[in-house]
Order: C-alpha cells, then sequence, then structure tokens
C-alpha cells in the first residue's frame, strides 16, 4: 500500500555553472559547480493553482578571453569546476556563452515522507583468486531522507536483485532504521547477502554484458513511501602495473584484456546529449572493435546515458576529473601565460562535485578506471581528497574536506593520465603522435615506446566520396602544407580558399 501523504523534491541533475532556485515563489537555494545535484524538499500549491518553478542561471565566474581558442583559450575557465573546452581547444571554436544554462535533468519527484538516494552495490567473488566467479557477494547500501518535521523511529528498508526478466534472484534484504525530523542517513549499511552462479558482465569481445537490478523500497507504517532501482554487473576487475611492458593492465573475470580504446569529449559541444546520441555513439564504437573510451578531463561530464550505454555494449570507461595540463600549470604559452596547477579556486567545491559524480557513477560495471585529470595531476588538497574518496589511501593526509571515505573503492585512481602505467609513467609528456596515421605505423617497433598510449591521432580518415561532398571544388580539395619552426613545432598552412 502507498503512502497517500506526498512530499515533493525538486532533482536538479546538471546546470552551469550558478545558480539560484525557487518554487512557487519561494527561494529554494542558491548553488554553483557544474557537477553538483541538488534534492530540495517543495510543497505543492494550493489547490486549483498552478505550480512554478524558476531557475536563474549565471556563466561561470572566470569565462575568460572569448577572442582566444586554442589549447583552453587563456585558461581562465580552468578557475572554476566546469569542463575547460568551452574556452576553445585545438579541435573546437570556444563556445561564447561557456555552455550557461541547464544541461542535466530536472524533474519533480513525488514520494512519501521518506526518500532513497545514491544506492552502492559493492560485488566480489569469495575464490576470485582461484579463478571462480560462482560464489558472489553483493554488499549493498543506500542513504534515506526524511523530509517530514515528525521523527520517526521505525523506516524499513527491503531490497532484492531481478535478472534481465524482472525474476527476483537469491536472497533479499531488510533493515530498519530510525531518523530524526528533516534529516538524512547517508550510506546506511544493508548488508552482504551471497548469490550463486551469476551471469557475468564482459567487456565487448570478450562475452555477454549480462546486468542485474537492484530494487530498493522504504516502508514507514506498512506503507510504501519510495522506490529506487539501480543496474549493476557481476564482474571483477584487476588493474596492475606490468613491468615486462612498462605499463598499466586491466583483467576482467581472470581474462587479460587487451585494450582498445578511443578518447571521447561529449556527444555535442554544447551538451544538447540525448539518449538515442548517446546510445548510438557508444555502439559504434564498440562495432568497430573497440573495448574502452577515454573520458577525457577536459570535459568530464557524467551523463547518464552514455554509461548506461558502455554497459550495455561493454565498452569500458576510463573516467577523468575536470583537469588538464593546458590549464592546470603545465600549458603557459606566450598568449596564455597563466597556467596554475592550483586551481580551481575553490578546493571544496571540486570535492563535492567528485562526491557526486562517484555517487552518481560507482553502480556502472563499465567503469573501470577514475583519473584525477588529462596530463596533469589535481592540487596535492584535491588529490589526496579523491584518494579518500576512492579508497586508496588516508596516510599523510593533513587536510580531509570533510569528504566521506570509500565511496567506491572496486576500481583503481591513477591522480593524471600520464602516470601510473600510462604513457611513460611519471608525467612526462608522452602523448601523440598527432595528425592522421597510417595504419601499418602501429604494428613499427618503433612507433611508440610505452606500453598504454593515453591518447594519439586519429586514424578516421573518411572516404573520398565523402571528402568530395564536402571539399565540393578543387581549390577547396587541396590540402593543408605543414611547416617545421625553428623551435621543432610545426605549422598548419590551409589552402587559401
Amino acid at each position: 500500500e502507498t503512502d497517500t501523504t506526498t512530499f515533493g523534491t525538486l532533482l536538479i541533475n546538471g546546470v552551469n555553472y550558478a545558480y539560484e532556485v525557487w518554487w512557487n515563489g519561494k527561494h529554494l537555494v542558491s548553488s554553483e559547480g557544474a557537477f553538483f545535484r541538488r534534492t530540495l524538499p517543495i510543497s505543492l500549491a494550493p489547490p486549483g493553482q498552478m505550480n512554478f518553478v524558476a531557475i536563474k542561471v549565471a556563466p561561470p565566474f572566470h569565462p575568460g578571453c572569448v577572442d582566444k581558442g586554442g589549447q583552453g583559450g587563456d585558461h581562465m575557465i580552468a578557475k572554476d569546476v566546469t569542463s575547460q573546452f568551452v574556452e576553445g581547444w585545438d579541435w573546437i571554436q570556444p563556445i561564447p556563452d561557456r555552455n550557461t544554462g541547464i544541461w542535466g535533468e530536472v524533474r519533480v519527484q513525488w514520494s512519501g515522507c521518506v526518500i532513497l538516494q545514491d544506492p552502492c552495490v559493492r560485488v566480489s567473488f569469495a575464490n576470485a583468486s582461484e579463478n571462480d566467479f560462482t560464489a558472489a557477494e553483493v554488499h549493498l547500501a543506500v542513504s534515506c531522507t526524511n523530509l517530514s518535521s515528525s521523527k520517526l523511529s521505525s523506516v524499513v528498508i527491503k531490497a532484492a536483485v531481478t535478472s534481465e526478466s524482472g525474476e527476483i534472484v537469491g536472497q533479499t534484504w531488510t533493515k530498519t532504521v530510525g531518523l530524526e525530523s528533516n534529516s538524512c542517513l547517508t550510506d546506511i549499511d544493508l548488508g552482504c547477502n551471497m548469490f550463486s552462479n551469476p551471469l557475468l558482465w564482459y567487456p565487448s569481445g570478450y562475452g555477454k554484458q549480462n546486468l542485474y537490478k537492484v530494487e530498493i523500497t522504504a516502508e514507514v507504517s506498512d506503507r510504501l513511501s519510495h522506490e529506487i532501482t539501480t543496474t549493476f554487473g557481476y564482474r571483477h576487475l584487476e588493474s596492475y602495473y606490468n613491468s615486462a611492458t612498462n605499463s598499466r593492465e586491466f583483467s576482467v573475470n581472470g581474462i587479460r584484456i587487451f585494450i582498445r580504446g578511443g578518447n571521447y569529449i561529449v556527444p555535442d559541444a554544447m551538451l544538447r546529449c540525448g539518449e538515442d546520441r548517446c546510445f548510438s555513439e557508444v555502439k559504434y564504437h564498440a562495432r568497430m572493435g573497440l573495448n574502452m573510451i577515454r573520458l577525457w578531463g577536459g570535459a568530464g561530464v557524467p551523463l547518464d546515458s552514455f554509461y548506461e550505454a558502455c554497459d550495455l555494449y561493454g565498452v569500458m570507461v576510463w573516467s577523468e576529473f575536470w583537469i588538464t595540463g593546458d590549464c592546470d600549470g603545465r600549458g603557459s604559452t606566450k598568449d596564455s601565460p597563466e597556467s596554475n596547477p592550483n586551481w580551481p579556486l575553490d578546493h571544496l567545491l571540486f570535492l563535492q562535485c567528485a562526491s557526486d559524480v562517484i555517487k552518481q557513477l560507482r553502480n556502472h560495471p563499465s567503469l573501470v578506471l577514475w583519473c584525477g585529470g588529462n596530463e596533469q595531476v589535481p592540487c596535492r588538497e584535491i588529490d589526496q581528497g579523491l584518494r579518500i574518496m576512492l579508497g586508496c589511501g588516508r596516510e599523510n593526509c593533513t587536510n580531509y574536506f570533510g569528504v566521506a571515505p570509500d565511496l567506491d573503492n572496486t576500481r583503481p585512481y591513477v591522480s593524471g593520465s600520464l602516470w601510473g602505467g600510462f604513457g611513460q609513467g611519471e608525467g612526462d609528456w608522452s602523448d601523440g603522435p598527432y595528425g592522421i596515421q597510417n595504419d601499418q605505423d602501429f604494428f613499427s617497433p618503433t612507433f611508440y615506446k610505452y606500453g598504454f598510449n593515453p591518447e594519439l591521432g586519429s586514424v578516421g580518415v573518411p572516404c573520398v566520396e565523402t571528402m568530395r561532398s564536402i571539399f565540393t571544388t578543387p581549390e577547396n580539395q587541396e590540402p593543408p602544407k605543414y611547416l617545421r619552426n625553428p623551435d621543432g613545432t610545426v605549422k598548419e598552412v590551409v589552402s587559401s580558399a
């Protein structure tokens, strides 16, 4: 039986950058940060009256110089917690308004007085060391909020695993908790249940992408107050440094994976990212024989549809936070001399956004790596905070910023894309080579001297018919010339047409 007492919450899943929210004329919150979800209690208007929501959005505080493109423009955007590519890069023009606006879902949710949020599903295998994955342990936790002004002594939380056909599989969970008025309990431990012979999730090309759901309900006085569902997969992930190849390796369910991947920014520069497009682009990635996507740190937009598609098609995700070498300390140039390793300015906001993204994405079996940034590591305080949240070390940490530990400890974290078994391994510039690559060059022993290349030039040259349909005159079809400067850099000279 459903609770007939209606409580409302306004769910805001993505706004760039600073914003204020009103509901029926009442100011609810002032917030900032492009990747910070909000859950705001609301009340219905009197019968017969409309309900209104208003969101006033302001751009990032440091939009930088609109006239400069290139590698993060003048880098000022990095002072804020947002995507840095909006100031322009060598592959995109600047976005004039820096993608100011609502980019994520905004919706109203009606429930009883108790709501559930941020489920955490952790899978382990009792005999994984023997490559035996027939006995699985599922550890479950969830956050629970009391929206009412009354203390609740008995909130019953129930959970069950269901198969793709909707049937309940194995043991279920039940736990009773008490909640103070207008309070929240985070990561309530529901305990660990055993499951026999689960169907495993594999990367594309190595097996099927079997997925399960966990359905969780909260009951108050024997009435259903709220229910949520999250998808997960049974898979055993290992990642380690291979001294023979001087690089990081991944294995899934005891099988070493030969990584074939591509870099990815966002489906659309202005974040018009529909579900169909996310699923199509990930599907194309998988059908090309690729099994990993690196979500580049200059964007790092946590699109639910993107990760759901990666779960479905078996594409592993290397997910980076919002740091780049160009803007954050390694990209000073004559035209853009400021590039500061201590950016963004608000370290606490960065960690709050990171904490929220970790909670949002941690159940996806496709997610296999957290990375602090592109070609750079976060500053010491942010890096330590990330390590605490990701369960990889609390020692020698002098400033925790109040972050919660072990939000996710089921996959590795490396501080930067050129560290920890990627590229040269200790931060030296070792990306590339760039430009269009010849297929046969990949098989040359001198093409790249390290075992795991984070990024390099494309081999995706369109067919000649496509090129002619884009460049319709002989003058336009003239290829660019590349002139080498005295300092060793290369200047591209395009056709005057």
